[in-house]
């Protein structure tokens, strides 16, 4: 017949007492009350994060401020920002997905320029917010409310000179 083994009591504690520790335990910087949301701030260095689609426009700025094609490294360098070759890499290839860009094989490296003016695209892109109202006419209204004096000369001229 086998022994059988005893092994000493071990007090539990009681749920009550699990509760109370964890209660008091700080959980500041592991639980959050609510969604999680980044700060702007919510970088190690301090700098602000850029909003979303701002660093492809940067980079299109850097391409249409060239009076050449660049290659990464180029427009790495036109930021003035410090930022990754290989994130420059990545939005140039997304920039390039979208068709905003087209790319030359140049070497070992390839070359990148824009495929459509500033003006083009800032027309596209009005174009396809207008095309997600349904009703047009105020879409167009509000607009033409926010234009500054100058601004909506010029719109004014422009319509009475494609009239004519």
């Amino acid at each position: 017949m086998q022994a059988v083994r005893t092994y000493p009591k071990i007090a539990r504690p009681s749920v009550n007492a699990l509760t109370s520790a964890y209660n008091t335990w700080d959980h500041r910087r592991v639980r959050r009350e609510g969604p999680t949301v980044r700060s702007v701030k919510d970088r190690r260095d301090g700098r602000d994060r850029r909003g979303r689609g701002e660093l492809e426009s940067e980079v299109l700025a850097t391409l249409w401020a060239a009076e050449r094609p660049l290659t990464p490294a180029d427009v790495q360098e036109g930021l003035g920002t410090p930022i990754a070759y290989n994130t420059v890499q990545t939005i140039l290839i997304r920039l390039l997905e979208k068709g905003l860009v087209s790319r030359e094989k140049a070497g070992r490296a390839h070359t990148y320029q824009p495929t459509r003016g500033q003006a083009e695209l800032a027309a596209e892109r009005m174009h396809a917010v207008m095309g997600r109202g349904k009703d047009h006419v105020a879409v167009l209204q509000r607009f033409v409310h926010g234009l500054s004096a100058a601004d909506e000369q010029a719109l004014r001229h422009l319509i009475s000179t494609d009239h004519e």
